[in-house]
């Protein structure tokens, strides 16, 4: 799930909780009529205009609480992953075989991720399968081919690399996995008409994992800034 669909989802469950918690304040027993005996048109229209305010800062503060949480959850996992990238580094420090040039890998990443995204673009399988293992080749294709069979393309362009951050280093299986964090213009269209059918530019963070192959890192899998624990935790 990308960042934007999971702020979605978060902020659903926040609309869905302030819509339950109004019903159940709102309600009450008693009888309709004697109700209406007792009170006039003047104080029931103030008390409904109390009710609509309570209601309007009521969703405000829910909102600001929910920005707050994201946030802060948001800050404590980057802290965890700067933390784990140090300890990496210093382990690629003092790894003895060549592939492990800190430097080197980091250009290697930052280029491949950008030329993958180009080809994806493209719908260029020939690069791609050069660049993946052959399981994640197999599942691109496919997504590829369902693409091309809706007359789509997923366009991914004016790519920033922000930072890319070593979380996991396996040095007996020869593999890898950095936090990409990036910025790009994400849109899916038609390929007929150009139309925009989707998109999801923005903020780019995912999990990338890599391996070596006969002579050169393979992309092996991808998951989502959602799954950071499995990553991060020590």
């Amino acid at each position: 799930m990308s960042r934007i669909n999971q702020i979605y989802l978060k902020f659903f469950l926040l609309l869905v909780y302030l819509q339950t918690t109004e019903s159940r304040a709102g309600g009450g027993g008693g009888d309709d009529s004697s109700s209406d005996y007792f009170s006039d048109d003047s104080s029931s229209y103030d008390s409904n205009d109390d009710d609509a305010m309570i209601e309007i800062y009521t969703f405000i503060g829910g909102i600001f609480i929910f920005i707050i949480l994201d946030c802060t959850t948001n800050y404590f996992i980057y802290q965890k992953i700067d933390k784990k990238h140090k300890k990496m580094t210093k382990r690629l420090k003092n790894a003895s075989d060549f592939i492990w040039d800190e430097n080197e890998i980091i250009w290697n990443i930052k280029q491949s991720f950008i030329a993958l995204q180009e080809a994806w673009s493209d719908q260029d399988l020939d690069f791609i399968e050069r660049r993946l293992t052959k399981k994640l080749f197999i599942k691109w294709r496919n997504l590829l081919m369902e693409m091309r069979k809706k007359k789509e393309k997923n366009l991914v362009s004016d790519i920033v690399v922000n930072k890319i951050r070593f979380v996991k280093i396996e040095e007996k299986k020869k593999r890898f996995t950095v936090f990409i964090d990036a910025k790009v213009k994400d849109v899916t269209v038609n390929i007929h008409s150009g139309k925009v059918l989707k998109d999801q530019s923005g903020n780019f963070r995912e999990f990338w994992t890599y391996v070596w192959g006969a002579d050169a890192w393979l992309l092996r899998e991808i998951n989502q800034f959602s799954e950071n624990k499995k990553f991060i935790s020590e």
